[in-house]
């Protein structure tokens, strides 16, 4: 088997050419996230993994357990990707229909968990409701974009990873879990809103 290396670009056509996909995590062992096989204009996903096997994996990692994969970062990639949503959706848009039968005008302010889940920008529920982003919010995604790793600490992950620590060579010198999630999803989360938010 050779590995080939598929830019972002052309990962919707080689998707196109496969009948069934499996995510694998190659720090753990034998670690399938899940497997996807096409079905009417979607795919139906198959979850591999539940909260205890991430912990599991997590805790071979010792002190650095953090910095790897969790069932809730699993999850939360899901929600981002509008893969699953929130378990009391329709709750809230029961509330938000009673906010819009109201003759005040309603402003509605993410919290910062909101935001790096994407639900705003991702969700068709918000059309003329106002967003209101607090400065308090900007600076704690500013805050997590800057933590990267120092070669020592990548030499750490390398002793407690039995299952082709090689791979962690790229890391070095680049940002952490916390900034990754930061820069790659709450802060492109938060130019989106600030165009028409207060």
């Amino acid at each position: 088997m050779k590995d080939e290396v598929v830019t972002y670009d052309e990962l919707q056509s080689l998707l196109n050419l496969v009948d069934e996909i499996s995510v694998m995590y190659p720090l753990y062992s034998h670690f399938q996230f899940f497997e996807a096989k096409p079905e009417g204009e979607g795919y139906k996903l198959s979850i591999k993994q539940g909260e205890m096997d991430f912990e599991r994996q997590q805790n071979h990692f010792d002190h650095l357990a953090d910095e790897m994969p969790s069932y809730n970062d699993f999850a939360e990639c899901l929600l981002v990707s509008g893969i699953i949503s929130y378990d009391n959706l329709e709750q809230f848009k029961e509330t938000l229909n009673h906010y819009r039968s109201l003759k005040k005008r309603v402003y509605f302010c993410p919290d910062t968990n909101v935001i790096y889940h994407g639900f705003v920008s991702t969700s068709s529920l918000f059309k003329s409701e106002g967003i209101l982003l607090l400065e308090t919010t900007r600076e704690e995604i500013e805050a997590s974009l800057n933590f990267k790793y120092a070669p020592p600490v990548i030499s750490d992950f390398k002793r407690f990873a039995r299952y082709q620590p090689f791979l962690l060579d790229e890391f070095i010198n680049r940002r952490m879990k916390k900034s990754r999630l930061a820069a790659y999803i709450a802060m492109k989360e938060y130019r989106v809103l600030r165009k028409p938010a207060i």
